[in-house]
This record gives structure tokens, sequence and C-alpha cells, in this order.
């Protein structure tokens, strides 16, 4: 896997985790301006990495990869334990 794939996946799972807690956040009014502004850059962080995967992906630059589900399994663990932002 590539760096640009890591990268993507680390700020994909960034935002799956925090996603809950914003949702809950939002629904009873208890998330401070700044936390609502630091989430919003972390999905534009996982949004311009997407974009940018999807472009190398066209391009040819990143070449799509069929993962047995216990590889997938193994490199998702491997990149969540990576996210500095956990």
């Amino acid at each position: 896997m590539n760096l640009l794939t890591t990268d993507t996946l680390t700020a994909l799972a960034g935002v799956h985790r925090r996603l809950p807690g914003i949702i809950v956040g939002l629904v009873d009014g208890q998330l401070t301006a700044d936390e609502v502004r630091e989430f919003a850059d972390l999905l534009g962080e996982a949004t311009e990495l997407v974009c940018d995967h999807a472009e190398d992906q066209a391009r040819g630059i990143v070449q799509l990869q069929r993962e047995t589900e216990a590889d997938a399994d193994r490199i998702l663990a491997s990149v969540t334990a990576l996210d500095p932002r956990s």
C-alpha cells in the first residue's frame, strides 16, 4: 500500500472514530465552536486525501489491489493504530 492510501485510510479512520461523538454533541448542543471547527478540518483533510487518491487512481498511479478479508482487517488495524489524532 502506498503512502497516499495509508494517509487516506488514516484520515478516514479518524473521521469514523469521532463521528458518533460529534453527532451526539450536535444533537445535545454540547459542542463548542472550536470542536466543530476541529472536526470540519478533519473532514476537509479526509476529503482532500480521498480526492487525491481518486485522481491518482484515475491516472494509474494507484493501482487497485484486491485484498483478502484477513489482509484488509490487518491493514485497517495497522492504519488505525498509526493515527496520531486518536
